[in-house]
């Protein structure tokens, strides 16, 4: 059975309606939690690094700027660079309560935005299972940018067009090779949502398995909504021409509110269907695990 993309994502419009309180409400409580929260504190405390691009064009050389920075300022830094760090952590586990309100949501079981903050009950299993997805896709694209690493230092050296081609390729082919692998873990999350005997390595043992033969429509969903992002770059570039960067900025912002949730709830459909191929509940007859079918009339995981 095919995976029926354009049903799952009428599902997850149908199930975006029914939100309550709306997911724009949601949405716009964990964008306060992840990217204001960020900026605010780094606000607050200084980014010592943030003007380097600038000092650098001004025409001050590397070194004297390097020195300014990170010698001169190190003490600045490495508290920055540790908040940073910290905030960074609580993100993962905030975005992690997304997924869990989007797969709630693609199931109509009345989600909300309390469920932002699911992952704090596992929080170790979270973020391990962030970092070992992070650890495995960087250790598949090491085996092509190590070696172009290499390649662009004989470029450098020899300043050879041959050496700068081969990097290119190099450099490229590993970015492909890691977008490739990271379509392993893909559903990593869910897993760990959905069983909460679940490791992190158990979550991501699972996403390797059930994904097999599955991949490519993965892939396929995800670009399915390039056009939405692009539409959301083109609406910022159109608007900063004419002067008006501020309502750019806005628009795209109101476009990635519905854009985000949209996308994530279809994804929770995608999980429903690949779960329900492996021995979880069965499909309804529409050939996607929509927003009417009750997912626990037949046992299986229960949900986070």
């Amino acid at each position: 059975m095919i995976f029926n993309r354009i049903e799952a994502k009428l599902a997850a419009k149908a199930s975006m309606k029914q939100a309550q309180p709306s997911y724009m409400i949601v949405m716009l409580i964990y964008l306060l939690l992840t990217t204001g929260l960020t900026r605010l504190v780094m606000t607050l405390v200084g980014v010592p690094w943030a003007n380097a691009l600038i000092y650098l064009q001004q025409g001050h050389p590397p070194e004297e700027v390097f020195d300014y920075i990170f010698v001169q300022q190190m003490d600045r830094v490495a508290v920055a660079g540790a908040i940073q760090f910290v905030l960074g952590l609580f993100c993962t586990i905030v975005e992690f309560g997304l997924i869990s309100y989007t797969l709630r949501l693609s199931r109509n079981e009345g989600p909300g935005v309390a469920n932002l903050f699911d992952g704090f009950a596992k929080v170790g299993r979270v973020l391990w299972m962030s970092i070992l997805i992070n650890l495995f896709t960087g250790l598949w694209a090491s085996i092509l940018m190590v070696p172009a690493v290499a390649v662009m230092v004989a470029a450098i050296m020899t300043n050879e067009e041959i050496y700068l081609l081969l990097y290119m390729m190099l450099f490229v082919g590993g970015a492909v090779l890691a977008v490739v692998v990271s379509y392993r873990y893909y559903l990593s999350a869910y897993f760990l949502l959905d069983d909460p005997a679940c490791t992190a390595r158990q979550a991501i043992r699972r996403s390797k398995e059930y994904l097999k033969g599955h991949k490519g429509e993965a892939f396929v969903l995800d670009f399915s909504f390039f056009g939405w992002t692009l539409l959301a770059a083109v609406l910022q570039n159109i608007f900063l021409t004419f002067g008006l960067a501020v309502v750019g900025v806005v628009a795209s912002g109101v476009l990635q509110l519905w854009l985000t949730p949209y996308v994530l709830t279809t994804r929770g459909n995608f999980y429903n269907y690949i779960s329900a191929l492996n021995g979880g509940p069965s499909r309804p007859a529409g050939g996607y695990a929509g927003p009417d079918y009750d997912y626990h009339s037949t046992g299986g995981p229960e949900p986070f």
